[in-house]
């Protein structure tokens, strides 16, 4: 008999443990969730500084400072490729997450959510575009100001290829030839035709005398 009691005890903690309890899926799936939310807000920021570096290249370029223009588009260059491989890490656990049977699967989950956050937190953990750009415009020009700028580009970029400076120059022309056609676009159409004289208003005497009747005295 106490045996039979004893499992009558025990039995009903069991469950609502288990029903209570949290899984290693659920703690991934709910990180990818939370990983795959900010990722997406770091896409969309991403996107608006693309725009902002290319702007910023193209006016440091037009300024005749084309080793700032090639460094912003450099690091732009750089944030986009972490970024599609962050989201590649990403997918790939959402499509185990969706074919997901099993427990067996936990600890796979688990080690690919790892990897798809620690390479989205070391993305939060770089420079941002816009402390770049602002140590650009601030920091006085000379020595100083390019030692500085290629440290902290080194830093986070790494030692640049003579293709990759080949691919990123054509780029700046690209953006320039890309501007330069938006001017053209935007000058008003200069006529081709010569433009008639305009005749000299002539007055005679008798118009003269005319105008003197009419003024009463």
């Amino acid at each position: 008999m106490g045996s039979v009691f004893s499992s009558k005890n025990h039995e009903p903690k069991k469950k609502i443990q288990s029903g209570g309890s949290i899984t290693p899926t659920d703690r991934a799936i709910l990180d990818l969730k939370n990983s795959r939310d900010r990722l997406n807000r770091y896409r969309n920021k991403l996107d608006l500084d693309s725009a902002k570096l290319r702007l910023k290249a193209t006016k440091y370029n037009a300024d005749g400072n084309k080793t700032k223009a090639l460094a912003l588009l450099r690091l732009r260059k750089h944030k986009v490729n972490e970024t599609e491989k962050v989201e590649e890490q990403l997918l790939n656990v959402l499509q185990m997450v969706d074919t997901i049977q099993s427990t067996q699967n936990d600890m796979e989950i688990v080690k690919a959510m790892k990897v798809g956050k620690n390479s989205l937190d070391r993305l939060h953990q770089e420079m941002s575009v816009d402390d770049v750009v602002e140590m650009m415009d601030q920091v006085a020009e000379g020595i100083e100001t390019e030692n500085e700028i290629n440290r902290i580009l080194s830093e986070q970029v790494g030692v640049n290829s003579a293709d990759e400076n080949d691919i990123l120059e054509a780029e700046l022309e690209e953006l320039m030839a890309s501007e330069n056609s938006a001017i053209q676009q935007n000058l008003p159409i200069v006529p081709d035709t010569e433009l008639p004289e305009l005749a000299s208003k002539k007055i005679t005497t008798a118009q003269i005398q005319s105008e003197r009747v009419m003024v009463p005295s």
